[in-house]
């Protein structure tokens, strides 16, 4: 944030398929103005695809959005586009767009909405309409229904969906909230052209479904609980969802995290796939000490089933992070890494550890300008191989909070 209505914003990711090994890598940096009014931004993006098949495409980007509010804010219009930089909109999720909204604001409890949206490239082109109203007819509940119509080369669709969120306060450390979500194709369905990327608007072909959550949540002073168990039924897959974590807040220095997700999937054209996944995290790092250590644990157990074949992986992993300021200009950074895995596919077992051992000194040179320098071996004990790595960059500290570094491996 540079001032109070103008942001410079950044974000990076990365989509595994784990499925059919399908990726895309999305980078994205944009300026934001806002006030209570209007805001407007404008920005660059660039996405790479990486299908199954082995071909990729990759799409680099510009897109404008803004809003303004008329008559008090009743009313506000909005708007957002984007394009290709070199004329090809190759991704299959990103391609040119422009849309056009207008939000009216009925009462304080409900919102109406309707927005015209046109798309093309990736192997798509089309137009979306959608109408709909948000509410909150009571407290902690929402209501959300909407009708859209899509028409692309393939012809004319149209689905609906609704949606509703209720939550609810026990006492001052309870807290619950449940849901539902439906959507539903009420016209004809065109096929999808890139079955590797989700659709640029709308649900994925042949994904109408029902779902629901339940949620809860516990505070006191110390210790912070949450839970959510998911259901969701679609025309492709029934799918279960369980996610628990508990937080302890820092108590002279140490602080303590445990998270748990388990995940079932049925395919309705046959299969099946297990993933669960126990983390906990520990830190330590008191006021008054030089050192600050971090460690992470990871439990993972995955079972994929098909009519080919049955994998089964347990993986355990630690990553214990250490920092020691020697003095006010130098630090210390140490790491150790850890995997085993076992794998199980049909009757062959495979298993392996690999560790990490790694090292690294920062000097400051003056309040702005930093050196550095990292090594770094890797070890994989079943086949005794031994990887070395080592490193130099140097950096500057551009703004408050804002860190650029240099180097070379």
């Amino acid at each position: 944030v540079w001032t109070d209505h103008l942001s410079l914003l950044g974000a990076a990711f990365r989509h595994d398929n784990l499925v059919d090994d399908a990726r895309q890598d999305v980078l994205e940096a944009k300026f934001l103005y806002q006030d209570s009014h209007r805001n407007a931004a404008v920005g660059l993006m660039s996405a790479r695809d990486e299908r199954s098949s082995g071909t990729s495409s990759q799409s680099d980007r510009i897109f404008v959005s803004g809003s303004m509010g008329l008559i008090g804010n009743v009313l506000k219009l909005r708007g957002s586009g984007e394009t290709s930089l070199d004329g090809d909109a190759a991704a299959g999720n990103y391609p040119d767009r422009l849309l056009l909204g207008l939000d009216y604001q009925m009462t304080d409890a409900a919102l109406m909405f309707g927005e015209v949206e046109s798309f093309s490239g990736g192997g798509q082109d089309g137009i979306m309409t959608r109408v709909g109203v948000k509410a909150q007819p009571w407290q902690r509940a929402q209501l959300n229904s909407t009708v859209h119509r899509e028409a692309t080369e393939f012809g004319p669709r149209n689905f609906a969906t609704v949606g509703l969120t209720q939550g609810r306060q026990l006492n001052e450390q309870w807290y619950f909230d449940f849901g539902l979500d439906q959507s539903r194709t009420i016209g004809d369905e065109p096929p999808r052209v890139n079955s590797d990327a989700p659709p640029a608007s709308g649900n994925v072909s042949g994904e109408d479904f029902l779902a629901t959550f339940v949620g809860a949540l516990y505070r006191s002073e110390a210790w912070t609980f949450t839970s959510r168990t998911e259901y969701r039924n679609s025309d492709t897959e029934e799918r279960i969802n369980v996610l628990g974590g508990i937080y302890r807040e820092q108590t002279q220095g140490h602080g303590f995290s445990a998270n748990l997700l388990w995940q079932d999937n049925e395919l309705d054209a046959g299969g099946s796939a297990t993933l669960a996944n126990l983390r906990l995290g520990w830190s330590w790092r008191p006021v008054d000490s030089e050192w600050i250590v971090y460690d992470r644990i990871d439990f993972i157990y995955q079972n994929n089933v098909s009519a080919l074949a049955e994998l089964e992986s347990w993986k355990l992993i630690n990553n214990l992070n250490a920092n020691w300021m020697i003095n006010l200009a130098t630090q210390l950074e140490l790491q150790y890494s850890a995997k085993y895995v076992r794998s199980l596919i049909g009757s062959d077992a495979y298993t392996g550890y690999t560790d990490v051992f790694g090292a690294g000194l920062r000097r400051d040179l003056n309040e702005r300008w930093d050196v550095g320098l990292h090594g770094d071996v890797r070890h994989s004990w079943k086949s005794d191989v031994l990887d070395f790595g080592w490193g130099v960059d140097v950096g500057i500290t551009v703004l408050k909070n804002v860190w650029i570094s240099a180097g070379y491996n």
